[in-house]
């Protein structure tokens, strides 16, 4: 069973701590493309199975739960060069913060991006990346390389 079926399944029930209901799918200035099943139903950075035909390719943006919008943009509209951090851990704070040659992962199979990282006032890895990245999703783990050793990591909450 895929994902999709799952949750169809799940949510379906009358004890589902939400119920999905259709939503719009629109564009980054706001205008109203298509409807779609409902906003758990898609990630960041999703291209496939949005049941829409553009006759282009989009990918999925943002997300906003609480509107029930699911916001599609081109590729070019999901690069980021920076992003926060939560529940870091560090090996060696001396090697990682500061240092410009790091190299961040956010993704297994992903390209290694280099960049820079910082503890910002309120406790989080604020991380500059010099080459944008597509389809950063809060929630999504990012880990620190330097020299083929790893440094620590933390969670992604947020992006730009």
């Amino acid at each position: 069973m895929d994902y999709r079926s799952f949750l169809k399944q799940y949510l379906g029930h009358n004890s589902a701590p939400i119920k999905v209901e259709k939503g719009k799918f629109i564009d980054e200035k706001g205008n109203f493309i298509a409807w779609h099943e409902g906003y758990p139903f898609y990630t960041i950075g999703q291209r496939r199975g949005l049941g829409i035909d553009l006759n282009r390719a989009v990918f999925v943006k943002e997300i906003h739960p609480v509107e029930n919008t699911v916001v599609l943009s081109s590729l070019q509209g999901l690069a980021k060069t920076e992003m926060w951090l939560k529940d870091w851990n560090m090996v060696d704070e001396s090697r990682l913060i500061g240092p410009e040659d790091i190299i961040v992962k956010i993704r297994y199979r992903k390209q290694e991006n280099h960049c820079k990282v910082q503890i910002t006032e309120k406790g989080l890895l604020y991380i500059h990346l010099y080459e944008p990245l597509t389809a950063i999703a809060p929630g999504q783990a990012a880990a620190f390389y330097k020299d083929g050793l790893l440094l620590g990591g933390g969670i992604i909450v947020d992006s730009k």
